[in-house]
């Protein structure tokens, strides 16, 4: 469109006001709402699913977006801002009902949220007006959930702490940083979907790097740097050379690995529905063999999945 514009020279008269606030605009709305059809078409051919995703903005006002997923595909349908409003389970309910009501209701086959004490009570009220509508948990809400419980019990809380006491360390000055990446050829922190999950991909981080940060701290590079010398050096290089340390990122790992991978498969826009309950299966029986079927060395995991 630039390119037009330049070509055409300085005497292009634009459009007025009254043609971008009136037909023009009227002209992408009607664009817009014939996109709607095949949408339509396809709720009404193969029913949909209304999804919720709650969220806070930057000047900290709550907003809600709803979506409705089909066949078809994903079709946002409103963005509401519910800071003033108290967000209870009545609100939820009518909140999305609203929406049942627009879209039609033999045209929904189940409603999906996260997973808060909010939304679960919701479910009562719908299954009391539309007992043949279901309302399901986000399943990537769950995984993220059951990484919570595990990222909480003692051992491998306090090995995300020791872990995080060494990339604090390492991007905290230039140099070191600079240092570990012509050690290590690439960066060492990775973001996740979830916090959880980012703990996990940095323990997992950890791990394959393990042989580059025992030499890096070793080295004479960083030891002329004189960062070791630092409170927050000295706990890094007490972290790493210590094999207790190297031994519970192995088992956190153990312990992750399995069901981040799940919500790796859960949280993208290929359907995986149909496929969550024997990823889940897989995950419990992969976790096993990684302790050798010894029940006693997983079982606090294994009464969180």
């Amino acid at each position: 469109m630039l390119e037009a514009i330049g070509q055409f020279g300085r005497n292009l008269k634009g459009p007025s006001p009254y043609e971008m606030s009136g037909p023009f605009l009227q002209k992408r709305k009607k664009k817009v709402m014939d996109g709607f059809k095949e949408h339509k078409e396809s709720w009404e051919l193969n029913g949909c699913s209304i999804m919720t995703y709650a969220w806070t903005d930057r000047k900290g006002r709550g907003v809600m977006n709803l979506v409705v997923y089909s066949a078809h595909g994903v079709l946002f349908l409103d963005s509401v801002d519910c800071s003033g409003d108290r967000k209870d389970d009545k609100y939820i309910f009518e909140l999305v009902d609203r929406y049942i009501e627009e879209i039609e209701e033999e045209h929904v086959v189940q409603v999906v949220t996260d997973n808060a004490s909010v939304n679960t009570s919701a479910t009562t009220l719908l299954t009391a007006k539309r007992p043949s509508i279901f309302w399901n948990g986000c399943a990537a809400h769950c995984l993220d959930l059951m990484l919570e419980d595990i990222g909480k019990l003692g051992p491998v809380e306090e090995t995300i702490a020791n872990a995080r006491q060494v990339t604090v360390f390492l991007y905290a000055h230039t140099r070191v940083l600079d240092l570990m990446r012509k050690f290590l050829k690439k960066d060492l922190v990775l973001s996740g979907v979830t916090r959880f999950a980012t703990a996990y991909l940095n323990l997992k981080s950890l791990l394959d790097n393990k042989k580059e940060l025992i030499r890096l701290f070793k080295s004479d590079e960083i030891e002329e740097l004189g960062y070791l010398k630092q409170a927050k050096g000295k706990k890094a290089n007490k972290v790493i050379r210590s094999e207790t340390f190297w031994k519970n990122v192995d088992i956190a790992v153990n312990y992750f690995e399995p069901l981040a991978n799940v919500l790796r498969r859960m949280d993208n826009d290929v359907p995986s529905m149909g496929v969550f309950h024997g990823l889940m299966l897989e995950a419990k029986k992969e976790i096993s063999q990684r302790f050798d079927n010894d029940e006693s060395r997983f079982k606090e995991i294994s009464q969180r999945l």
